[in-house]
C-alpha cells in the first residue's frame, strides 16, 4: 500500500511492525522504503526530501538515508515546555484562581480518598494507588498546580520566552489558588465527616 504526500516526493508504504513472540503482528504505515528487524523491534528507514507526517508536524523525512524512532528527543520536549509555560504565563487572574482552586480541592479529595480506604483496614498501599488519581484529574482537565509550573515557568525564562515578572505573577495567583481550594475542601470534609459538627470523625479522623 503506498500514499503519495502532495509536493512532498515522500510516498508512505504499508510495512510490519513487530515484536519477537508476539503471536499477532500490527500492520502499520510509516514513510519508508524498507524495514528490518533489531532487538526484536520493527526499525524502519527512508531516503525522501522533506516529508511531514502527522498531526503534529514531525519531520520524518528528510534529505539523504535516516532512521525513525519511536520517542520523542529532549530538544523537542523543551521546545514544548517552552511553549507550555508561554501559555501558562499568560493566563488572565481569574483563569489562575479558578484552576488553581479546582487543583487543590481534587489534590484534597485525592487525600482524602487515601485516607478513607486506609481507614477501612487495607494495607496503606493501596492509598498510595489512588492518590494519583488527584493529579490524573488536573493533567485531563488542564488545571494550575504550582509545584509544576515550578519546574516548567523557568524553562520559559530561560529561553527568553517569558518574563521573570510574569514567572513570579503566575507563582503567586497559581499557589493561592491552591491554597484557598485546598481549604475549602478541608473545611467540607471536615464538616462531612464530623457531620456538621455533631460526631468525632470515626476511623477516618483518627489518622489524620
Amino acid at each position: 500500500m503506498r500514499r503519495q504526500f502532495a509536493g512532498s516526493g515522500c510516498e508512505c508504504h504499508r510495512i510490519v511492525s513487530f515484536r519477537e513472540g508476539s503471536a499477532r503482528a500490527r500492520g502499520v504505515e510509516r514513510p519508508a522504503v524498507h524495514s528490518s528487524g533489531y532487538g526484536g523491534i520493527g526499525i524502519m528507514a527512508f531516503a525522501a526530501t522533506d516529508c511531514v507526517f502527522g498531526a503534529n508536524k514531525l519531520k520524518l523525512c528528510h534529505n539523504g538515508e535516516s532512521t525513525m524512532t519511536d520517542y520523542v528527543s529532549p530538544t523537542d520536549l523543551l521546545q514544548e515546555a517552552v511553549e507550555l509555560a508561554k501559555k501558562k504565563s499568560e493566563l488572565s487572574v481569574a483563569d489562575m484562581l479558578i484552576r488553581g482552586a479546582l487543583s487543590g480541592a481534587f489534590l484534597g479529595y485525592a487525600t482524602s480518598l487515601a485516607f478513607l480506604v486506609t481507614s477501612q483496614g487495607l494495607p496503606p498501599i493501596v492509598g498510595a494507588i489512588l492518590f494519583p488519581v488527584g493529579f490524573v484529574i488536573l493533567a485531563l482537565l488542564g488545571l494550575e498546580l504550582v509545584t509544576g509550573n515550578f519546574a516548567l515557568l523557568p524553562a520559559g525564562v530561560l529561553a527568553g520566552a517569558v518574563r521573570l515578572s510574569k514567572l513570579l505573577r503566575n507563582w503567586g495567583w497559581v499557589y493561592l489558588g491552591n491554597l484557598l481550594g485546598s481549604l475549602l475542601y478541608a473545611g467540607l470534609f471536615y464538616l462531612a465527616i464530623t457531620n456538621w459538627r455533631t460526631g468525632n470523625g470515626g476511623a477516618v479522623a483518627d489518622l489524620l
